[in-house]
């Protein structure tokens, strides 16, 4: 979860065949866990649930996920909500995922 508000994170999503290695650099990291995916499709949302991009799709079933996060927000944005996203980034986040089991 983010510690900042009113900005715009870079999120990449990664789908893998089996678990990867960790993005290279130094970030906060989730523990792994499993989640399924029952419409064939991921996408990453904004936390009042709207879209924030394209769908990708993807096999239906569970998948094991991680979640990497580098950044502070929180110390580098004041006032109103920016109309599209800063030319630097603040925080970004990857999140991997493969196929349970592998």
């Amino acid at each position: 979860m983010s510690d900042g508000n009113d900005f715009y994170p870079l999120v990449r999503l990664r789908h893998w065949d089996s678990p990867p290695q960790p993005p290279e650099g130094t970030w906060d990291e989730s523990p792994t866990f499993t989640v399924q995916f029952p419409t064939g499709t991921i996408s990453v949302r904004h936390l009042l649930g709207g879209s924030t991009g394209d769908s990708i799709p993807v096999p239906t079933g569970p998948y094991e996920i991680k979640a990497y996060r580098r950044g502070n927000p929180s110390k580098s944005h004041t006032g109103d909500m920016p109309t599209r996203p800063p030319a630097d980034v603040t925080e970004e986040w990857t999140v991997d995922f493969w196929p349970a089991g592998r």
